[in-house]
């Protein structure tokens, strides 16, 4: 009997975390674009490319585009095989405690 309200919490809880993520996903494109608005123009000048996407960002007809499909091109496009080998593993590594993190905090 004590167990059903203890997997009813963890349950409710997940739940709870599942949507607010989800939440978090769609308005984030929106928040993203505010503060992306709200810096200087000197700031936004020196990524042109970056602020074309972001001001085009979920434009009618605009070009689908991630933060992760440009961070790939840039490694790419670095000339030295171990530099890449370097920053690809750095990444990985940066990603994997994020999500271990998140893990810890929700777990």
């Amino acid at each position: 009997m004590d167990e059903f309200p203890r997997k009813s919490r963890f349950s409710l809880l997940s739940d709870f975390r599942t949507i607010a993520i989800k939440q978090a996903f769609m308005k984030g494109r929106q928040g993203i674009k505010n503060f992306w608005q709200g810096l200087p123009k000197e700031v936004k000048g020196k990524f042109p490319q970056l602020d074309n996407a972001i001001t085009n960002w979920g434009a009618k007809g605009s070009k689908p585009w991630s933060i992760q499909g440009v961070v790939e091109k840039r490694i790419e496009e670095l000339n030295d095989q171990k530099l890449q080998d370097l920053v690809e593993g750095l990444l990985s590594g940066f990603w994997e405690q994020f999500r271990q993190s998140v893990e810890y905090v929700y777990y």
